[in-house]
């Protein structure tokens, strides 16, 4: 039996889904375990091209683990004879990995040509698909859940002997996101600190995080209708930072609908999950957050807040002021 068989891969495999963390996590694991090289291909290979490669053997970089950008042979349905013919008797020094997603397209077809070509390139694919799937050679890498991002940190700290307060948890998440890839490398700050008693509290890491762009996003949406000292000072570091312009707006104006959104859904009787689920909110404690930033805040306010949010938008994108200063002059003049 050959070592790629033995592990059930065949020589080939597929990899999908929206979770970068998991498969890059996934891909460096069977690189370790098998002694493989990795080396991307970012070329648009047929069937016929994948196969000759996955046929070379290299003298100097022993076992090679192609990483496939492009998923053209998934749709090489001509080739699938060929796939089938080699995954019978694969080279057993190289594994191939194929990223499903991007697909490429020849250029310089007529609308017609165009829509011919994607046709028959959605059948194509589906023969290849089938069959990879038929032969577990295709897994997919789902996005986690916040839910399941937050049993995953409490796991990771778990194993290696530490504890974490619920806030902690919270700020953790609302301050860094659900990526898998940025909260490694703020898990991975948290631990080179070891916190004192292995206990990862709140203090703690309002003092790790501090610093990045995430946390500066974070210090100035929760001080929109608050503080607005804390407000302005997130906003020169996010400036320091040469965070976008564009993409400051686009967090307060989210920050500023959600806002709207809950006060809106709540006061005509919606529950907690149907808020989350009508404002894009991840957690039952965000909800109560916004909703204790607004509760006394008329409609009028809010709505004018946004507005001011929109205009300064508008302008920074049509060329019409100082990018910076029109940020700054919006902020300031929101109610609280």
């Amino acid at each position: 039996m050959k070592e790629g068989e033995e592990r059930g891969m065949k020589g080939l495999q597929v990899f999908s889904g929206e979770n970068a963390y998991a498969m890059n996590q996934e891909i460096q694991k069977i690189a370790r375990e098998g002694g493989y090289s990795i080396q991307e291909v970012p070329d648009a290979l047929d069937m016929q091209g994948m196969v000759n490669l996955l046929n070379t053997s290299s003298l100097f970089d022993g076992p090679l683990l192609y990483l496939f950008l492009e998923d053209a042979p998934l749709t090489d349905g001509e080739g699938l004879v060929l796939l089938q013919a080699y995954l019978e008797n694969p080279n057993p020094e190289n594994l191939g990995i194929i990223l499903a997603g991007g697909k490429s397209r020849k250029q310089g077809k007529d609308e017609e040509g165009q829509e011919g070509e994607e046709a028959s390139g959605k059948r194509a694919a589906g023969k290849v698909r089938t069959f990879l799937k038929a032969e577990g050679l295709w897994k997919s890498f789902d996005k986690m859940k916040p839910q399941e991002v937050k049993m995953w940190i409490r796991e990771s700290f778990y194993q290696k002997g530490y504890s974490m307060d619920q806030d902690a948890l919270d700020y953790l998440l609302e301050v860094v996101g659900t990526d898998q890839e940025m909260l490694t490398r703020e898990l991975e700050k948290i631990e080179l600190y070891q916190p004192m008693n292995h206990k990862i509290t709140l203090a703690l890491l309002k003092e790790l995080v501090a610093g990045n762009v995430q946390s500066n996003i974070f210090a100035l949406t929760d001080n929109i209708l608050g503080n607005k000292d804390a407000m302005m000072g997130a906003l020169e570091n996010l400036f320091l930072l040469k965070y976008p312009e564009a993409m400051i707006l686009h967090m307060v104006i989210r920050e500023l609908r959600q806002m709207l959104l809950v006060k809106w859904h709540l006061e005509g009787g919606a529950n907690e999950k149907t808020v989350m689920d009508k404002a894009g909110i991840s957690f039952s404690w965000q909800v109560q957050k916004k909703s204790r930033a607004v509760r006394r805040m008329p409609y009028p306010v809010l709505l004018r807040n946004l507005r001011l949010a929109y205009e300064a938008d508008y302008r920074i994108k049509t060329g019409k002021g100082d990018q910076a200063a029109l940020i700054r002059s919006a902020l300031l003049s929101m109610e609280a």
